[in-house]
């Protein structure tokens, strides 16, 4: 069911997608406003200035939704991006990046490994000078290696632009390994990004402890060796977001697109921002994933609970009707997302998940664990689509939370694999539910 594209010399179109290439001369898009001249920060990263004629060398992959960015490069904005190459022959290969527009708010991640093993530094961050650095990876020998770098901090960090891969002196770059057949798409917020788990509580998550590749969705994606999208937006709810907004605006221009909820934002290469309001989109012909797991709603019950309580009530006080988002409200919203999902993916497997930070037992007696579950399986049940399921993540344990009560490390790797979850209730985890609806092995 896999749809993949290869261009040989190409301008990247907003909807790439999972695509590898020789040359990269993009068009112009307004979501990029850094200069075009290629400098190095000096701040020991790397001493090896990238060649901008040679921006991507032969059959580079990127893998995830990359935009032509203003000046050349490609610009991209979600947490999972990621950049391929093999390289053979020198013991050194360099990357550029840059920043994008002022709308980056904290350093952008990149993690960075050869032959899926930690390099040294097993992370690069960009700061918000705008500017080309060049950042060289060290090989152990000149044997063929492959070298990735995965932006692992969200959109709500900030955004990048790839400009290009040199392979040192006396090296080449050669084709990429082939690109898995299954492809799994997650949608979602914080929790699908990483944010802060890096970092123990009491901490507030950032760019720097919050780190994509260790959440569960990264994780079940490498253990079913599948390729995989992370469309996920802290503080974004299905309905509502944190901060109690609601706005499906999405109309070109409108600063209230800052404030879309997630199902507004689906279909976006680059997100909008209160800098750059019109979303760059994306075209989902250009991929069809297998599997698409949401997990989506935390935001809602947890706005509802900020509402309450900002209105200077207890949380102690919580209860369903008083702290938990209107049921007919949010599962209508649900509905109307399963089937907008359904329409850009009419073949995929559609897993609709709980969020673990919710409890029964905080805020109050409001039961947000129990009343998710109870909303989510309604919207499946309403979509009536065979293809459409629900899992349950369960209640995260407590006693050790990353930022902001965030899941850890342990809690993202039980997610994926499964355990035993804070009440008590068997998991049996998203890779072995994924396997059972697709017989994948």
């Amino acid at each position: 069911m896999r749809k993949y594209l290869l261009i040989a010399a190409m301008g990247l179109a907003a909807c790439g997608s999972d695509k590898k290439t020789t040359n990269t001369t993009p068009t112009a898009n307004g979501n990029d406003t850094a200069t075009d001249s290629n400098t190095n920060t000096g701040d020991g990263n790397g001493t090896t200035v990238v060649d901008e004629s040679q921006l991507t060398g032969p059959q580079i992959a990127l893998m995830g939704r990359f935009a032509p960015a203003n000046g050349g490069g490609n610009l991209m904005a979600w947490a999972g991006s990621r950049i391929t190459a093999r390289v053979k022959g020198t013991t050194t290969v360099t990357v550029g990046l840059k920043t994008s527009n002022p709308f980056n708010l904290g350093k952008v991640s990149f993690s960075v490994t050869i032959d899926d093993e930690a390099a040294n530094p097993a992370i690069i961050t960009l700061d918000n000078t705008q500017a080309v650095t060049s950042f060289d990876v060290t090989l152990p020998d000149t044997e063929p290696h492959v070298v990735r770098w995965t932006k692992i901090s969200e959109p709500a960090y900030g955004l990048a632009v790839f400009t290009g891969v040199t392979a040192g002196a006396g090296g080449e770059l050669t084709a990429t390994p082939a690109l898995s057949e299954r492809h799994i798409e997650f949608i979602g917020d914080s929790i699908t990004n990483g944010y802060g788990v890096m970092g123990v509580d009491p901490c507030n998550g950032n760019s720097t402890n919050s780190n994509a590749e260790q959440s569960f969705a990264t994780l079940t994606a490498k253990a079913l060796k599948a390729d995989y999208t992370l469309i996920a937006y802290s503080g974004r709810g299905l309905a509502m977001n944190l901060d109690g907004t609601t706005s499906t605006s999405h109309d070109a221009g409108n600063a209230a697109n800052a404030n879309d909820v997630m199902p507004a934002m689906f279909l976006d290469t680059v997100p909008p921002s209160s800098t750059t309001p019109t979303a760059t989109p994306w075209d989902p012909n250009g991929h069809q994933p297998d599997v698409v797991v949401i997990n989506l709603g935390t935001n809602d019950f947890s706005g509802a609970t900020n509402a309450y309580v900002g209105a200077g009530n207890l949380a102690n006080t919580c209860t369903n009707a008083l702290c938990n988002p209107d049921e007919t409200t949010f599962v209508a919203a649900y509905v109307a997302f399963l089937g907008q999902v359904r329409a850009a993916y009419p073949e995929a497997y559609i897993v609709a998940t709980t969020g673990p930070m919710l409890s029964d037992n905080y805020p109050g007696t409001a039961q947000q664990h129990v009343a998710a579950k109870t909303y989510i399986q309604s919207a499946v049940t309403q979509a009536a689509d065979a293809k459409i399921s629900f899992y349950d993540f369960g209640v995260q344990d407590t006693t050790a939370t990353a930022c902001n009560s965030h899941p850890n490390a342990t809690e993202h790797q039980a997610m994926a694999s499964g355990g035993t979850d804070a009440q008590g209730n068997a998991q049996v985890g998203l890779v072995n539910y994924i396997k059972s609806i697709t017989s994948w092995q």
